[in-house]
């Protein structure tokens, strides 16, 4: 139910980072975002990313590349072939 005063309930999806992350990946030019509820998880994830410079987020995917043992991704971000 929708109206003034009342606060629209997330569903739960929208609460979900897995989703959120792939619903954000698969954007890869530009994305533009909608929504009445601005604490959702895919709000949040571009909230902190705005937040970051570019070398912040490629430090960060390096890092969880590193962390997750992604040979691609690493290598990728590195400008090698990962090995």
């Amino acid at each position: 139910m929708h109206g003034p005063g009342i606060k629209p309930k997330a569903p739960r999806i929208h609460d979900s980072v897995p989703h959120a992350v792939v619903a954000i990946s698969r954007h890869t030019d530009s994305c533009v975002y909608y929504t009445d509820i601005n604490d959702d998880a895919v709000s949040k994830i571009i909230r902190r990313a705005l937040g970051e410079g570019e070398q912040g987020i490629l430090d960060y995917n390096l890092k969880m590349g590193v962390k997750n043992r992604d040979a691609p991704v690493v290598g990728a971000l590195l400008g090698g072939d990962g090995s």
